[in-house]
């Protein structure tokens, strides 16, 4: 990685308005446990007890830091990143402060929003290889900064995309990764967890988007509760036309899945539907774009919205439903075109 001390990079542009997923005014905390773990949190930055957790003061030692949205620490965060230790910011606005801090690494990135609402308190920068992943982490609404922190610590720590295979488009060989950007959040009925991936192929002029994504009915096992209901993929391009789609309509043992590609070829959308029982309490779903690009410059975006949504029988009454949004323009920034 280069040296900060010799990148120069302009701030990240300031955040727009938009909605992330709705949340609920539950009081669940964190469900992974931290013991074992080596954190260093900032002074200004509300942690709770957590058993087996090591809080330490030096960068060197941490597995992962949590810092205050301030510009009077982007120092730290930028010393962790270049140890390849995580950095989360917790508080206010703390998704522009991770697009900025990244913005002055020199690294490859990508931004899974630039739209929040004021639940998206939490947001982390993860080095993998010679780029950084960002996540945005959208805790229960309604419930304190300081008793959600452990439980979003964990999914940075522990994070792993959900395991889709789409057979058509293949995904080509070679070409370079652009980064993948995660969104995560939890609602009164449910949990989602949505990973998008971006790969510029060596010929730099087309690119594959992918997004999977895993939705869940939490606690909701009888036909009385809240279940997953539908998860829609839509992803639209401004500057690049779609050169193929997948998955294609079909219905498999576990869901059924509806495609379409615009006339103009610059939207696909995938509508999934869980045609099981355990569909119906824990989804997987994803969808690969391969787009041309007229020319690439940087940075690479399109509008990227899954809608995840579930549903609950009511005797007598109208079914009641929950819709949880993790829209926006998602964009890819610090590469170079080399072709």
């Amino acid at each position: 990685m280069p040296s900060r001390r010799t990148v120069l990079a302009l701030l990240a542009t300031a955040p727009l308005a938009g909605c992330g997923g709705d949340s609920d005014n539950s009081n669940r905390t964190n469900t992974a446990s931290l013991s074992g773990r080596t954190i260093l949190v900032d002074d200004e930055v509300p942690f709770p007890r957590v058993s087996g957790v090591r809080l330490i003061d030096s960068v060197a030692d941490a597995e992962l830091l949590v810092l205050p949205p301030s510009e009077e620490h982007y120092d730290i965060a930028l010393d962790a990143l270049e140890r390849g230790t995580p950095v989360v910011v917790a508080g206010d606005d703390a998704p522009i402060h991770i697009q900025r801090i990244c913005g002055r690494t020199g690294q490859r990135y990508g931004v899974p929003s630039e739209a929040w609402s004021p639940n998206d308190r939490i947001a982390a920068a993860v080095p993998s290889a010679d780029r950084l992943d960002v996540q945005y982490l959208v805790p229960s609404n309604g419930t304190e900064l300081k008793t959600q922190l452990p439980w979003a610590i964990s999914e940075v720590l522990d994070a792993r995309p959900p395991e889709f295979t789409i057979d058509d488009p293949a995904n080509p060989d070679g070409g370079i990764e652009l980064g993948r950007v995660r969104m995560r959040g939890r609602v009164e009925v449910g949990n989602y967890d949505r990973w998008d991936r971006v790969t510029l192929l060596p010929e730099q002029t087309r690119a594959v988007v992918q997004t999977v994504a895993t939705v869940d009915a939490d606690g909701a096992p009888d036909k009385d509760g809240f279940h997953v209901s539908e998860v829609g993929i839509r992803t639209e391009f401004d500057d690049a036309s779609i050169e193929s789609a997948g998955p294609e309509t079909a219905t498999l043992d576990t869901f059924s899945v509806e495609a379409a590609v615009g006339k103009k070829r610059s939207e696909a959308t995938h509508t999934f539907s869980p045609a099981s029982d355990d569909a119906r309490q824990s989804m997987t779903v994803g969808a690969r774009t391969v787009v041309s690009l007229p020319e690439l410059a940087p940075p690479f975006g399109y509008i990227g919205n899954v809608k995840f949504a579930w549903r609950r029988g009511r005797f007598l009454r109208e079914d009641e439903s929950w819709v949880a949004h993790t829209p926006g323009w998602a964009v890819w920034r610090g590469f170079e075109p080399t072709a």
